[in-house]
């Protein structure tokens, strides 16, 4: 018996999903683990002591107590270098900030959403439906799934170039 096309679009089409899914999660795990290693060195952790920081301390925080802290952290570095906050200005790292946020909303999707398989074959590369108050679909295309790559490339950079500023 000999599987139609629509078959096997749909097994490739699952399979790929899986892919991208974990692709974008762990590409978001390594901007929490930045941000973990930015708190860490701040605090001027070495050798156990900044293996226990992280295995016995951050670990147990959730991702938003971490970003709290990261933030509270570049905010008392840019009061510091002189910056005043005002209805006028935005902080340096506000570009930052909202990257992270746009970040985490994207991964929450890919973490907690369903699968949702089309009924017939289109250029999205993953579905993904959320129940919450009512049904939505999110569909991404492979130029969606790139620009939330580069974005969470683009956050890993300014963490490391943040970190490698701490003395």
């Amino acid at each position: 018996m000999e599987i139609n096309s629509y078959v096997k679009w749909r097994i490739e089409y699952v399979e790929y999903a899986h892919y991208y899914r974990g692709s974008v999660i762990d590409h978001f795990n390594q901007i929490e683990k930045n941000i973990e290693a930015y708190i860490s060195k701040y605090f001027k952790m070495q050798g156990g002591d900044k293996k226990d920081f992280h295995c016995l301390i951050l670990d147990r925080f959730s991702f938003e107590s971490k970003r709290d802290i990261f933030t509270i952290l570049l905010n008392r570095k840019a009061k510091k270098s002189g910056f005043i906050k005002t209805n006028g200005n935005r902080h340096p790292n506000s570009t930052l900030f909202k990257r992270i946020s746009d970040a985490k909303s994207e991964r929450n999707k890919f973490a907690h959403y369903f699968l949702s398989i089309p009924d017939k074959e289109n250029d999205t590369i993953i579905n993904l439906a959320e129940f919450r108050d009512d049904f939505s679909i999110y569909s991404y295309t492979i130029e969606n799934y790139n620009s939330i790559i580069k974005n969470t490339n683009l956050i890993n950079s300014e963490l490391i170039r943040l970190i490698n500023e701490l003395p």
